[in-house]
C-alpha cells in the first residue's frame, strides 16, 4: 500500500484521474484434510477464525489507505468458495474494496464465478481481458486464441448486414454452420463476382430446422473468426494449420508456386476450363492442396494432438436428424446419412461410422472418406467434371467393399 500510495502521481499523470489506482488480489482456498470420504477445507471447518483475520486485514487497509485514490481489487481465478464468497462480500460492504473480473479466467472454470460476480456489479470496478478454453482448462491466453462459443450467435463476432431477414441470420451459431443448417441457399450471388460482396443473402429455411450445405453460411463464419482474431484468413490458416503441418502448398489465395504446379479443370465434355484463379480468400470454395500435404490434415484431424478426445467426440457425433440433402424429397441414400460438425457420417452396416466429405467445384472434385473401426483413410483430387464418378470403384480397391457405400449416392443421385 505504501509503494502504491508513490505510484498514485504517476496514475494521475498517465492515467485516468477519474479511476482510482488498484491492489489486486486473489483470494487462497487454504489447505484441506483428505478423508476417506471428502476433502475437509481448513478454512470451511474453521470459519469463524477465518472471519476474524478478514476483518484484522479489512481494518489494516482501510487504516493504511485513509484518504488515497487506492482501491484493492478481489480477482476470480478458479472458483470462489462458498466461504470465501462470504469473506468478499464482508470485504466488499467497506469503500475499500472492489471486484475485478478475469474473463479468461471465467471461462476456463465455465464460468461458475460469473453468477457471483454478476450479483455485485456495482462493486465491479476493473477488468482482465483475455481468452481461455474450457477443454482443457487454460487462460491468459491472448485475445482470439481461445475458443468461440459454439452456441452463441455469430452476430456477437460480425455484422449481418447482407442478410435480408435479420431475426433469422441472429440464430446462426457456429454449431449451426458446422452442421450445415443454416437454412440459407448455397450462394446469394456467384461467389466470385465483384458483386457478391454486398449482395443480399435470403433464406430457404429457419435456422436449424433441416440439412441444407451453404456456401454463404461458411463464408458467414469466416468473417466470425477474422473478426475474432483480428486476421485474415490466409494468415490464421498458415499460421495454425498450414505451417504446423507442413502444408507448404496450400493456401484460400493463389500462390506464386500455383503459377507452374497448378492443374487445369475439364468439363464434362472434356474441354480445358483453366486451373480457376478466385479474386478473393474464401473458406467455403478456394482452397488449393494436393493429396499428399491434405492427407496430412487428415492424420491430424482423426489421430493428432490438436484436437482432445472431447472434441473429436463433439465433431464426429451425428446430428439430430437425417441430412436429407434435398429438403422434402428423401431419398433412400439418406436414410443412413447424418452431418457431424462439418464432415458427413454414414452409419454403414458393415463398416459402422464412415467419416467422409466430398468438394465440388464444378470441373473440379475431392472426397475423403475414414472408417474408424478399420483405421483407413483416402483421400483423392481431380481435376476433371466426372471426379465423382470412380468413387465406388476407389471404394472396392482400398476397402474391399462389396456394396457400394450409400454416400456416393448421396453424392451423384
Amino acid at each position: 500500500i505504501e509503494v502504491a500510495k508513490q505510484m498514485v502521481p504517476l496514475k494521475d499523470t498517465f492515467g485516468n484521474q477519474d479511476q482510482p489506482l488498484t491492489i489486486n488480489m486473489h483470494m487462497h482456498h487454504g489447505i484441506y484434510i483428505t478423508l476417506p470420504d471428502k476433502k475437509v477445507q481448513m478454512y470451511d471447518r474453521d470459519f469463524d477464525v477465518y472471519m476474524d483475520y478478514f476483518r484484522i486485514f479489512r481494518e489494516c487497509c482501510e487504516k493504511w489507505i485513509g484518504d488515497a485514490d487506492i482501491k484493492i481489487a478481489v480477482e476470480n481465478t478458479d472458483g470462489f468458495r462458498d466461504y470465501e464468497k462470504k469473506a468478499i462480500e464482508y470485504l466488499l460492504s467497506s469503500p475499500y474494496f472492489v471486484l475485478t473480473w478475469d474473463i479468461g479466467h471465467s471461462k476456463a472454470v465455465k464460468e461458475i464465478d460469473v453468477p457471483f460476480i454478476a450479483e455485485h456489479e456495482s462493486s465491479l470496478k476493473h477488468f482482465h481481458i483475455h481468452d481461455g478454453k474450457e477443454n482443457p482448462p487454460k487462460n491468459h491466453l491472448a485475445l482470439g486464441d481461445g475458443e468461440i462459443d459454439l452456441d452463441k450467435p455469430l452476430r456477437n463476432y460480425t455484422d449481418i448486414d447482407r442478410f435480408t431477414n435479420k431475426e433469422y441470420a441472429s440464430l446462426i451459431t457456429a454449431r449451426i454452420v458446422l452442421s450445415h443448417r443454416t437454412g440459407l441457399s448455397n450462394w446469394a450471388y456467384g461467389p466470385s463476382a465483384p458483386e457478391w460482396p454486398v449482395s443480399p443473402i435470403e433464406f430457404k429455411f429457419r435456422p436449424d430446422s433441416c440439412y441444407g450445405y451453404s456456401g454463404e453460411g461458411i463464408a458467414f463464419l469466416q468473417r466470425a473468426v477474422e473478426s475474432i482474431k483480428g486476421k485474415s484468413i490466409d494468415e490464421i490458416a498458415k499460421e495454425m494449420v498450414f505451417d504446423p503441418l507442413g502444408m507448404s502448398h496450400t493456401a484460400y489465395c493463389w500462390l506464386p508456386c500455383y503459377d507452374s504446379l497448378a492443374v487445369p479443370g475439364f468439363n464434362g465434355n472434356g474441354e480445358n476450363r483453366g486451373p480457376g484463379r478466385y479474386p478473393r480468400s474464401n473458406t467455403a470454395y478456394t482452397i488449393r492442396t494436393n493429396a499428399k500435404e491434405y492427407g496430412k490434415f487428415l492424420d491430424e484431424l482423426f489421430w493428432g494432438e490438436s484436437l482432445s478426445a472431447q472434441t473429436r467426440e463433439l465433431f464426429f457425433a451425428p446430428g439430430k436428424e437425417r441430412a436429407i440433402r434435398y429438403a422434402g424429397e428423401p431419398r433412400q441414400c439418406d436414410s443412413t446419412m447424418y452431418w457431424g460438425m462439418s464432415i458427413g457420417i454414414e452409419m454403414n452396416p458393415k463398416y459402422g461410422k464412415v467419416l467422409w466429405h466430398w468438394g465440388d467445384n464444378g470441373n473440379f472434385k475431392a472426397l475423403f472418406m475414414y472408417l474408424p473401426q478399420q483405421q483407413k483413410r483416402f483421400v483423392y483430387f481431380t481435376n476433371s467434371a466426372h471426379g465423382h464418378d470412380i468413387i465406388n470403384k476407389v471404394t472396392a480397391l482400398l476397402f474391399a467393399a462389396e456394396e457400394p457405400f450409400a454416400m456416393e449416392r448421396w453424392i451423384n443421385q
